[in-house]
């Protein structure tokens, strides 16, 4: 009898496996999924600190995209910039960067007050950035739906004395 009451347990031990299984890779799927969109949030945000970080100097191409055909208005060499600070985690192709500027920081927001582009000295300029990060896995997708998350990262700075 003790033989067949361990072959019994044995079936009951496989039966418990093969049901927990995929519950526990379903969670460590979706937990390493929401580990790459909170770093992916991340170098959004630090691209939107860099890229704020060089616009508000006034400067026409940053010394790290200054290869053999720089971008030809700040505004791209803004984009650029955030793709780069990335480290391979933000494609530029899906990154949508919108900078405005304003008179001042009591305006910033209001309707009619903002002129598209980078601004001039003095100005208190929003980058807004908006970027699609795929899902890494069908869990994801199958559990909320749609094919990829959005991120935003906002910043308003205002532009140092730019150098003449």
């Amino acid at each position: 009898m003790g033989i067949e009451r361990a072959r019994g347990r044995a079936g009951v031990t496989a039966l418990e496996f093969a049901l927990i299984v995929p519950i526990v890779l379903t969670l460590a799927a979706l937990l390493i999924e929401a580990g790459w969109q909170l770093t992916t949030q991340a170098a959004l945000e630090y691209g939107a600190r860099q890229a704020a970080r060089f616009g508000s100097t006034g400067s026409a191409v940053p010394t790290s995209l200054a290869g053999e055909s720089p971008p030809p208005t700040r505004a791209q060499a803004i984009a650029q910039l955030v793709a780069q600070a990335g480290h391979g985690i933000i494609d530029g192709s899906r990154l949508s960067v919108t900078i405005q500027s304003y008179a001042g920081f009591p305006v910033v927001g209001q309707q009619g007050a903002a002129t598209v582009g980078p601004g001039g000295t003095g100005a208190a300029v929003q980058y807004a950035l908006v970027y699609q990060q795929p899902y890494l896995t069908g869990f994801a997708q199958a559990v909320l739906g749609a094919s990829f998350q959005l991120h935003h990262a906002t910043l308003v700075v205002q532009n140092e004395p730019f150098p003449q």
